[in-house]
């Protein structure tokens, strides 16, 4: 969609708010399956709404949808690593001996392709609309490729998880 606004001409950033709007939560519910029983699901739940809230006020009131939306694209990244660095915790205590070595590794794998991927765009994610519209085109097109790369990293990540998840399944079943 992106891609086709973009060879239209057309100013593709309110995908990128509706990206927003519509992937913390899949983030957030990936996590609150994670860690149940260690975080109240309510507890981030609230802080889900919480974050929705700011990104449809951000959007309409502050960084109008046809601008980059550095606020809450940071925010997120903040919350992301805060939840994924909760999760590397989790993993390496002792009340996560229950989890089968399948489902560890597949999660690890996958809170791992989020981590770095939030880590390393943060400072992207934060000074977004100067790099669109202050930097020389060549710097801005550097730091996006930057972008790109660790986007590729991140999908690595999770299809490392989910093939190690679904090849212990596989083989437990024969």
């Amino acid at each position: 969609m992106s891609l086709l606004f973009w060879m239209a001409g057309k100013n593709n950033m309110p995908l990128l708010h509706l990206y927003v709007l519509l992937g913390f939560p899949c983030l957030s519910r990936f996590y609150r399956s994670v860690l149940e029983g260690q975080i109240r699901s309510r507890i981030i739940r609230y802080v889900t709404a919480v974050f929705l809230v700011f990104t449809v006020v951000n959007s309409l009131f502050v960084q109008q949808i046809f601008r980059f939306n550095s606020y809450a694209l940071v925010l997120e990244s903040m919350l992301i690593i805060l939840l994924s660095l909760y999760t590397f915790a989790f993993l390496l205590n002792n009340t996560a001996s229950g989890i089968p070595i399948p489902d560890k590794s597949s999660i690890s794998w996958i809170n791992s392709g989020l981590f770095i991927y939030h880590v390393s765009c943060l400072l992207i994610f934060y000074f977004g609309d100067t790099i669109l519209f202050c930097f020389p085109l060549a710097l801005s097109r550097f730091t996006w490729a930057f972008h790109a790369l660790f986007s590729i990293v991140m999908n690595s990540c999770f299809l490392v998880g989910l093939w190690k998840r679904s090849g212990m399944l596989h083989l437990s079943m024969h």
